[in-house]
Formats: C-alpha cells, structure tokens, sequence
C-alpha cells in the first residue's frame, strides 16, 4: 500500500527498470550496435577525489576507507583527479541488460561529454547547498551524480508510443507496456529534477539527494508525509524503522485486491468471522508505523526481538471487532493466549499458529498504538515506551517532516551479530562463522531520513567517524 517508499530518486528508479528488464523473459542474445554514440545523456556522475584514500589507502586512520582506497585505487588512472561517467537509455534493447548503460568518459562522443558537463553544471547551486548541510573536509571522494527527468520520460513514452519502432529488436509485451503506463510514468511525471552528493573522508559519508516535485500530483498518492509520532520512538533498540505510509482510497484498494487469484477464498473466510474487509480493515490500516529490530537472542525461545508499533487511526473501531478477529483466528488455526505480566500489569494476547506452536507473536494496545512482537519482553518494552516516550533533547536526530526514519546502532551490531549466530536457531545450522566486523568501530551509527516538504523531496546519509585522540 505503501508506494512512495520507492520513491526513486531517480537513480533508485533507473536500477529498478533495469532490474524489472533483466526478469523479462527475452534472451538477451543480441550485441548492443554502435549507436551508443548518438543516445542523449540521461544521467552524470562526476567523481573528484582530493584525499589520499586512493594515493595512499595504507595511512588512511579509517578501516574502511582503507579497503576502500585498495579497491579504487586498481581502477583508478593514475595521474587523474576526477572521473566522468554518462548513462543512456537505450530504447532498442529494452528488456535486456543492455537497456540502461553507464559509460566512461572514454566512452562517450564530444556531444554526449559535454551533455554530461552541462548536467551537472546546471545543478552547482544545488550541488554547494546540499554539501554545506554536512561537515565536509577538503580531502575526500565526491561523487555528484544529476539526472534528467524530461529525457527518461521522453524515452519512456517512446516505448509505448502505439507507432513506436525504436524497440523493435525486443518488442514490448502489452503487460509490459502497462506497467510503465500505469506504474512507472505516474511516478516519474512527479518529479521535475534530482540530483544528489556523497563525500566520503576521514570526518565520515554523509549523502544529500534532493528532487523537486508536482505538489499537486504527490499529493493524490502521499496526501500524509509527515511523521507525527517521532516522539515516541525508542533509540535503544539495534535497528529502527518509522515510516509514514500511503493513503490510498479503500475502494480502489480493494479493486486491485479482488484481481489477486484466490482473493474470493480470503473475503469468504473474512466476512464469515463478520468482518468487511473494506470498511473494517482498508479503512483503518495504520498511517504511521516503528519497527525495532535487536538480534540478540530474548526470551524463552532466544529468537530475535521485532517490535512494529503502529499508528491506529481509529483504535476505538478495532477494539470494537476485536471478537470478530478471535472468531477469524479460530478459523485459520490461530490459537489465542491472553497474558497479564505481573510486574507492569500490562494485558498481552499471544498468537500462534498450529503449525508453529513454538513460536508466537505477541500483542497490545495502548493509546492510540497497536503493538506486535516476536517475544513478551519485547512487547513490554514497546508499551512502556510509549506509556514513557524520550525527551526530545535525547534524540540524534530530529524528525520534524519526516516520513521516513532509519538508524543503525554500529556500536551493537557486532556483538548482537555473534550473539544471534551462536542462538539456538542458528547453532546447529552449519551457518560458517562470521569475524568481527571491526570497521563498525569507527562508525558512529548510520542514520538515513527522509523529508518531503512543500516541492521538495530530501534523503539523508549520515555515517560520521569516530577517530581517537591521537589520530586528530
């Protein structure tokens, strides 16, 4: 339900059609001619590099810019500061993996190097705004990469054009044609620019991508792009999560539903437990949602501990048909087990399947939230969370605007990581042992948010370093 999670920055966008080409059926047995030449550009990335990561890896404090440094430094030209690279579509070999191609500099034609200089030079103001919102350094990588949105759409619509001849060498199957018709173009006729910047340096990787859209036309798939519940996220859980989600129309929700094969099967079996599926469920589906994810190993069965909190528009209209789900588990084999833990007082229903009688999920309700976890204590630390939330000013991050939220605590990874390859679920697996990711030591957690706001969409990257005193 969720579609804006993909939300392209247009790279993302590119590697997906390239993705959904290459699982088409077609053998791709043909050579791509040599027309590359005349393809406009669609995308430029120019990689400048002022640090000694790639000249000399091997004094470079940070173990990860060190390996890094090895890897470029074998494909790197030596005596060289930057390099250029364009992408093209090109339209005859959509289907293949030859639809979308980076070339080198060496690559392109006059015409196509200097479509490549003008992208990114269009994009300098941009470009200087976004590296000044993290604490750059004078030695790093830089990666700047732009992409034009009129020559991806122009391609596209070629495509399905109903006189189209360009993709005649792989034609385009009608359910093809329709999936960019109805699922790629929408998006991309969203967006008017984007571009975005990464800068790798002992200070850290930070990464800004920015792209301006049609207020009008995200609103009619993202009509709630804010987070309002960033108050009440936990950040001592390994991995978090919190997102915002697509308010999409029940009806036309359950259109496309009732095109899914079986799906009759499923709205028997709902409305024989008295349930509508519409209005009951698609109508009240959570808006905004947390996920928290901890490796180590909790609870009776020593599994890993996942806790989605989520965001009830109408909490009082599903503990209305609460009855009606307990009908609905029976029916599906789904045994329900009500809990009260003794210390907290809080009530808990534990679920579990017939088939899986070892493992359940645990669930509650408090205020407006539904919580679900894989074990009690997980649960029980959701609700008093929620029942205590942070204070603002112990937050890393501030998530005003957002609608998306990740961090990854690099300070527990490692040793969550060992303790959940050595649980009982993984012990016994023949699962060959992993070494110390040591290189999360220099990390100071990495953060990635996103914010929509007025007729801009923004990602962040934020991976700061940790360096000890004596290598300031």
């Amino acid at each position: 339900m969720n579609k804006t999670k993909c939300f392209c920055l247009c790279f993302a966008f590119l590697l997906a059609v390239s993705c959904w080409a290459q699982e088409s059926v077609k053998e791709d047995n043909v050579e791509v001619v040599s027309v590359t030449e005349f393809k406009p550009i669609c995308g430029s990335t120019i990689v400048n590099d002022s640090s000694k990561i790639i000249k000399n890896p091997g004094n470079c404090p940070i173990e990860i810019l060190r390996r890094l440094g090895r890897v470029l430094g074998k494909y790197w030209p030596e005596g060289k500061s930057s390099l250029k690279s364009g992408t093209i579509m090109i339209n005859e070999y959509v289907g293949t993996p030859n639809f979308i191609k980076t070339l080198a500099e060496d690559k392109l034609s006059e015409k196509q190097l200097k479509e490549c200089d003008d992208l990114i030079k269009n994009h300098t103001e941009i470009f200087t705004k976004l590296s000044s919102e993290f604490e750059s350094s004078p030695e790093a990588i830089t990666i700047k990469t732009a992409f034009s949105i009129p020559e991806i759409e122009k391609n596209l619509k070629s495509l399905i054009a109903s006189d189209s001849k360009v993709n005649t060498l792989v034609p385009l199957s009608e359910t093809e044609t329709n999936k960019i018709n109805n699922t790629i173009l929408p998006v991309i006729n969203i967006f008017k620019d984007c571009c975005g910047i990464v800068s790798l340096s002992e200070k850290g990787i930070f990464g800004r991508a920015t792209t301006k859209i049609d207020k009008d036309k995200i609103k009619e798939i993202l009509p709630k792009y804010n987070l309002t519940i960033g108050d009440y996220i936990d950040y001592e859980p390994l991995i978090i999560l919190a997102q915002t989600h697509g308010v999409e129309d029940p009806e036309n929700v359950m259109k496309k539903l009732d095109s899914l094969p079986n799906m009759v099967v499923v709205k028997q079996l709902v409305a024989s437990a008295g349930i509508d599926l519409q209005k009951d469920i698609l109508e009240n589906y959570a808006q905004e949602s947390i996920l928290y994810v901890n490796l180590t190993p909790t609870g009776e069965k020593m599994i890993p501990d996942i806790r989605w909190v989520v965001l009830v528009p109408n909490i009082e209209k599903l503990l209305a048909i609460t009855p009606k789900f307990k009908n609905l588990c029976m029916a599906t084999g789904i045994f329900i087990t009500e809990e009260k833990d003794s210390k907290t007082g809080i009530d808990l229903v534990r679920l579990n399947h017939f088939m899986a009688q070892n493992y359940g999920v645990y669930t509650g309700v408090v205020d407006r939230f539904c919580v679900l976890a894989s074990t009690k204590e997980g649960a029980i630390a959701a609700i008093n969370h929620i029942k205590n939330p942070t204070k603002t000013e112990n937050k890393t991050v501030s998530i005003k605007d957002c609608n998306l939220f990740f961090r990854l605590k690099t300070s527990d990874l490692n040793v969550q990581l060992q303790q959940f390859l050595q649980s009982p679920m993984l012990r016994n697996q023949g699962i060959p042992p992993i070494t110390n990711l040591t290189f999360l030591n220099d990390m100071n957690n990495i953060t990635v948010w996103s914010i929509l706001k007025n007729d801009q969409l923004k990602f962040f990257l934020d991976i700061p370093f940790i360096l000890k005193k004596n290598e300031k």
